[in-house]
């Protein structure tokens, strides 16, 4: 009995499958044809493009769908919605991977009833790279003049999006920044700075994409014709200098005014030590350092009055370079001489300290220079090789003058000449054509005042707490020694709480070499207060110039090169926190002979005419093109009391020579 109910729902079942179909009729099942198609058959690195598979209406009805790319992008479609229908549309989006070259997709679609079926169709996809960020002048530069500002607009896109931007001017980056989405506006303003040629600036503009892609345009300023006058003024401004009166306290050079301190300029020199305040003196400190314990015999003439007795050594010893040690006995084997506060030693004519010798001088010492002129003059010299160790203190200051000084405080600063004066020579870099010479005021025959070398970090020993007065003796042709020249001296040699007072040439001239010089005074000279040439590349801060109001010359004489004039390496001195006063007929400072060099933090007063830059057309001898190269600039100073009015045509003249 059930087998029989089984039986006939069984061909029920049958029934209703074939209808009224022949017996013998198959079926088969196909799956549903397609197409399958793209917005677009090229695409960038990252980017989209959508995907169209559409059913086109046979029987078959659709059971499932398989996309694959063969490459390095991926494609979403999603056709669940699909599933059974015979026709219709299916929408996905292909994803380009971040290489360019090509990729295949892949469509695989399966019948539902019969999922043996499939149809597989492939469609190839062209991968192109992103475009490079764009940049848009939309407001150009222009032609401008030195001292005007030059505006640009610029539009910045990227496909991949922005990250960063810079505007260049040769190695400077003028302007930087972040940037973000796919376009943004940025202004760049530029001052036509002083020290900018004529003629055109060309300015790289980059801008770089999320992804790190670079891209460079070039855009131009031209800058119109400009004079040195014009520009040297338009400096004065750029470079943070102004017209202040610093206000002296009584009977001192200490600054008061407003102005001084603070908004110092920043100097990058490793020998330099920062600073608030403008001058060689702290205003706030509680005792200059020229007046800590009266060491110094500017102190008195500061504060009006004489300088104070200093005590000599009781034994007067006459030293020449062949009795060094002053005991009467002929010795040139000698390496170490000792010079103590006992005695006072009397230099009779020129007295060398030669290669390999060392003369370590005591604090407290007195060293005096015979009269004489030409052959008959006296000075120290410290030859190359040579060294000084002059250990002189606050205390106990080392005094050099001459013979008949009594060292009572009579003594004006105003004797001059009396004696030769003390020189140092190195083996550091001259910029001469054969790299040594002989220093000025020596005879040229004589191989001991040879100076210049290939050792730029050469020492010549050590003056602590050194007096040098009335010294500048003429030997001969209007030829005098300074009264303290330094000739090749390297950077090892220190030199500090240094003064020069009375000498009938320059205080210090500087003969190329790289000493570095702190503390150091130079007052009531003949000539210049600061000298340099042949290449000196030193620094020097704390540094007061002093000349007499009835005598004297510039505050600074500088020259670049002699033998030749544009001889390398130039001389780009540093001079920081310098205080310098001058006579109403003399010039601040001369620039010549391709000279550069760097003021800082200082203050100029007194002086009757303002600042001369060589400018020879068309010759790269002249210092005016240092100053185009940067090589010479004046920072952060105050000009008080400079020429007729104060006025920035008054301190900038060009001196064409």
């Amino acid at each position: 009995m059930k087998f029989t109910k089984r039986l006939i729902i069984m061909s029920l079942i049958i029934a209703s499958v074939f209808g009224c179909k022949n017996k013998n009729e198959i079926t088969v099942y196909n799956p549903p044809a397609f197409t399958i198609a793209t917005a677009s058959s090229t695409v960038k690195v990252g980017q989209t493009t959508d995907i169209t598979l559409e059913l086109t209406g046979v029987p078959g009805q659709l059971g499932s769908v398989n996309a694959t790319v063969a490459g390095g992008g991926t494609i979403a479609l999603d056709a669940s919605g699909m599933i059974g229908q015979t026709s219709g549309t299916i929408a996905g989006v292909y994803t380009a991977g971040n290489t360019s070259g090509g990729d295949v997709i892949t469509i695989e679609v399966t019948d539902q009833q019969n999922p043996a079926k499939t149809t597989v169709k492939t469609l190839p996809i062209s991968i192109t790279l992103l475009s490079p960020p764009t940049v848009t002048l939309s407001s150009p530069f222009s032609i401008n003049n030195v001292g005007n500002t030059a505006s640009v607009d610029l539009t910045f896109g990227a496909e991949a999006g922005l990250a960063s931007y810079s505007v260049i001017l040769g190695t400077t980056e003028y302007a930087a920044g972040t940037l973000s989405g796919a376009s943004q506006l940025i202004t760049f303003d530029y001052l036509v700075k002083a020290t900018d040629p004529d003629g055109d600036l060309v300015f790289t503009v980059k801008v770089i994409d999320s992804n790190g892609i670079e891209n460079s345009t070039n855009y131009t300023v031209t800058v119109n014709p400009a004079t040195p006058v014009e520009r040297l003024a338009l400096a004065f401004t750029e470079w943070g200098n102004q017209y202040v009166d610093p206000v002296f306290t009584a009977n001192s050079i200490i600054p008061t005014s407003t102005g001084v301190t603070g908004n110092t300029a920043v100097v990058n020199h490793p020998f330099i030590v920062s600073t608030n305040y403008k001058g060689a003196l702290d205003p706030n400190a509680a005792t200059p350092w020229y007046a800590v314990d009266n060491w110094s015999f500017y102190s008195y003439l500061v504060q009006g009055a004489n300088d104070k007795v200093r005590t000599q050594g009781a034994t007067l010893v006459n030293v020449s370079t062949t009795d060094l040690d002053g005991d009467g006995v002929t010795d040139n084997a000698l390496t170490s001489i000792h010079w103590t506060k006992d005695k006072t030693y009397l230099l009779n004519g020129f007295v060398f300290v030669s290669d390999g010798q060392t003369l370590t001088i005591d604090a407290g010492t007195v060293i005096k220079g015979k009269p004489g002129l030409g052959t008959n003059a006296s000075a120290l010299i410290i030859a190359r090789g040579g060294k000084i160790m002059a250990m002189g203190s606050s205390l106990e200051p080392i005094i050099m003058t001459y013979e008949a000084d009594p060292l009572d405080g009579t003594t004006a600063p105003t004797v001059r000449g009396q004696w030769g004066g003390l020189i140092l020579l190195g083996k550091a870099r001259l910029n001469s054509a054969n790299g040594t010479t002989s220093i000025e005021g020596i005879p040229t025959t004589e191989p001991k005042g040879l100076y210049g070398g290939n050792t730029d970090d050469d020492s010549s020993g050590e003056l602590h707490y050194v007096s040098i007065r009335h010294g500048g003796t003429d030997i001969g042709a209007g030829n005098e020694i300074n009264g303290l020249t330094l000739g090749g001296v390297g950077s090892n040699t220190v030199i500090e709480y240094v003064e020069v007072i009375g000498n009938t040439d320059d205080g210090v001239e500087y003969f190329g070499g790289t000493v570095n010089v702190s503390h150091f005074i130079t007052a009531y000279q003949g000539d210049d207060g600061l000298d340099y040439d042949e290449g000196y590349r030193g620094a020097n801060q704390f540094i007061i110039v002093h000349q007499d109001p009835a005598a004297g010359d510039r505050g600074g004489e500088h020259d670049g090169g002699t033998t030749p004039e544009t001889g390398t390496p130039y001389a780009i001195p540093y001079f920081v926190n310098v205080t310098s006063t001058g006579k109403s007929l003399s010039r601040t400072i001369t620039f010549r002979d391709n000279a550069g060099g760097y003021y800082y933090n200082s203050i100029f007063t007194g002086y009757g005419k303002g600042i001369d830059i060589e400018d020879i057309a068309a010759d790269v001898q002249d210092s005016y093109k240092q100053f185009l190269d940067g090589n010479l600039q004046l920072k952060g100073n105050i000009f008080f009391n400079i020429g007729a009015g104060s006025t920035g045509s008054t301190l900038f003249t060009i001196s064409v020579i």
